[in-house]
């Protein structure tokens, strides 16, 4: 197992990452104390047999969405997947149970204290995103919708010399004390995110490392607790409660980066493709990897149960201020390790 240099090293998850297909099904006493929790070894035997469980799809899907086959017809998927295009790129990867339970459910009791923040993200009228009648009061869940940034850029300022800071949602006087203990409480669920991002596209992962690196080496005094409590490799995260979500892409995201969206709490849940013709069981503490701005996707109502969504999301135009290189396609591995 690998071990930690140092426990100063923010971003140690990342040796752990790229080693999880060679210790898939290790036992983790084998890990780091602050690293048990995180349930590794349950990570990697979830992406094991996805990778041994390839759907293909029959064109080439990664150059642009308007060559999508009118007969592409996913069906329902139930089972750790990884879809593939023709020349065997992955752009989809399905992860059921990947985060662990008490994982989950600690991060839903952690979203009770952001709930006026939520609820403000709830409007009577404008974009469906934050339209009243998405949620659905169920019970003991908040509901509402709002998104948080470690470093990113206000509107129309992503072409100039100014630095990704902050969101107003995270650092506002307002939200500051309770986004300040959300964000330690979430840790191990962003930990666990983190994990895969990395052992799924390194490229992606080391690129969102860097540039969080870079915020916290030039952060504005204002801004450095914000920075240093973010533990994302994502640029930003959207937390919906008790929501669904019309059909959709996610525009501002990368066609070659991986968003990374988690169900947590009910389920009887889909997350649909309407346009490749299928749908995955959305269970909760499963993961679903893919480009928002390639794949139009869609969460319907369910009927039992109540949920949280967090969308983890890279943008490559925060990304490029600290590296000149964009990130490339990810690679299907060459081999996966073999449950010991």
């Amino acid at each position: 197992m690998p071990k930690v240099k140092s426990h100063h090293d923010y971003f140690n998850e990342q040796a752990i990452a790229c080693q999880l297909r060679q210790f898939a099904g290790g036992k983790e006493i084998d890990l780091p104390l602050s690293w048990r929790a995180v349930a590794v070894g349950q990570i990697g035997n979830v992406l094991r047999r996805a990778y041994q469980n390839i759907g293909k799809l029959n064109t080439a899907l990664h150059k642009q969405r308007t060559v999508l086959l009118q007969d592409v017809k996913l069906g329902r998927m139930t089972k750790a997947t990884v879809v593939v295009s023709r020349d065997k790129k992955p752009l989809i990867i399905y992860l059921p149970h990947a985060v662990a339970k008490h994982v989950e459910r600690k991060a839903m009791v952690a979203t009770l204290g952001i709930d006026t923040i939520l609820a403000k993200g709830m409007k009577s009228k404008g974009n469906w995103r934050s339209r009243r009648e998405r949620f659905k009061p169920y019970g003991k869940l908040p509901i509402g919708q709002e998104a948080f940034s470690g470093g990113w850029y206000a509107q129309g300022h992503a072409n100039s010399n100014a630095l990704p800071r902050p969101s107003v949602s995270l650092r506002s006087a307002k939200n500051s004390g309770a986004t300040e203990r959300w964000l330690k409480e979430t840790a191990t669920l962003n930990k666990s995110i983190n994990l895969i991002m990395g052992a799924v596209h390194p490229d992606s992962y080391c690129a969102g490392v860097k540039a969080l690196n870079g915020m916290r080496t030039r952060a504005l005094p204002d801004d450095v607790k914000w920075v240093e409590l973010w533990q994302p490799v994502a640029t930003a995260m959207a937390v919906v409660s008790n929501g669904t979500s019309l059909a959709h892409f996610d525009y501002k995201g990368d066609v070659k980066q991986f968003d990374a969206l988690t169900n947590l709490g009910a389920d009887q849940v889909e997350l649909g493709f309407p346009d490749l013709g299928g749908n995955f069981h959305y269970h909760g503490g499963s993961v679903v990897l893919f480009s928002g701005r390639l794949f139009k996707h869609e969460v319907k109502d369910w009927v039992v149960g109540e949920r949280i969504g967090y969308a983890y999301f890279m943008c490559a135009e925060v990304q490029k201020a600290f590296r000149e290189r964009a990130v490339g396609w990810a690679c299907m591995p060459r081999k996966w390790g073999k449950t010991k």
